[in-house]
């Protein structure tokens, strides 16, 4: 589904010379551990309830080095409208959907750096209440529209996940695609 990418996750190596403490080394992780059919189906549930994900598609949403404190990544997904029970089965309209899927990166220098000032977090704030309040108030269309965001705190992530990768996202309109 998700070609991959360069999402940090950190990785101790043994030191070639004996005595020497372990390096750090950002491996590769690829997007499709990130950018799953759970978190795709999880996003239109919360965004739309009567869409159903048929299939999508990721691709890099910007160039090596643009973004220092998130990695971005163009989603195009493609959905199916449904509104009732005895609808399904039907022929529906289908719509896709361009989307960019904005997260932390894995790297540890990074999070560590990003986690204390709480920069992720209040993104996700500006999107989900301060922009959207001033887009219904004032019929503002000129940022893109938030479809979800979900962060969890250090303590609920290794609760719900231990140490697997983060999950902290925010997915919003992909304002390139539209010109």
């Amino acid at each position: 589904m998700c070609s991959s990418d360069l999402i940090m996750e950190s990785e101790e190596l043994e030191a070639s010379n004996a005595g020497r403490k372990p390096v750090k080394k950002f491996r590769p992780l690829p997007v499709h551990e990130i950018i799953t059919p759970a978190v795709v189906d999880e996003i239109f549930a919360k965004y739309d309830s009567s869409l159903k994900v048929l299939r999508y598609e990721c691709a890099k949403g910007t160039k090596n080095g643009d973004n220092y404190l998130s990695l971005m990544y163009a989603v195009d997904v493609q959905v199916e409208t449904t509104t009732t029970a005895e609808d399904r089965g039907r022929d529906h309209s289908q719509t896709v959907f361009h989307l960019m899927f904005k997260t932390i990166p894995r790297n540890p220098v990074r999070i560590a750096m990003v986690q204390p000032l709480k920069l992720f977090q209040r993104e996700i704030l500006m999107y989900t209440d301060v922009l959207a309040a001033w887009r219904s108030w004032r019929n503002f269309h000129s940022f893109p529209k938030c479809l979800h965001a979900l962060y969890k705190d250090e303590q609920q992530h290794r609760h719900e996940n231990g140490d697997g990768p983060r999950t902290d996202y925010i997915v919003m309109e992909n304002v390139r695609h539209d010109g």
